[in-house]
């Protein structure tokens, strides 16, 4: 089965989130992902949301979306990512 990651993001820096985010893609690819969606919150519809943005990702499986989190490629860019925003990542498995 096909394994989503989600990733809701409050922006630190927009400069270092294009860089990081242009960096990262390439490790996604690497391990058979594929981006959803990016988008930009507009407003809550319902509810509180502390998220300036949100990504999904697809996997062909649990253990590819594992490979990649767990990559050294990806690895690598954890202290860009952290300066650029505060990232909650959620690994589901689809349905």
């Amino acid at each position: 089965m096909a394994a989503i990651v989600t990733a809701t993001i409050t922006l630190k820096d927009p400069e270092k989130m294009q860089e990081y985010a242009a960096l990262a893609a390439p490790t996604v690819a690497a391990h058979g992902g594929t981006f959803l969606y990016r988008a930009r919150m507009v407003k809550p519809l319902r509810g509180e949301a502390g998220h300036h943005m949100v990504a999904g990702l697809r996997f062909p499986d649990v253990a590819a979306a594992e490979a990649w989190w767990n990559s050294p490629e990806y690895n690598a860019l954890h202290d860009l990512r952290d300066t650029a925003a505060d990232v909650v990542f959620v690994l589901h498995e689809d349905l």
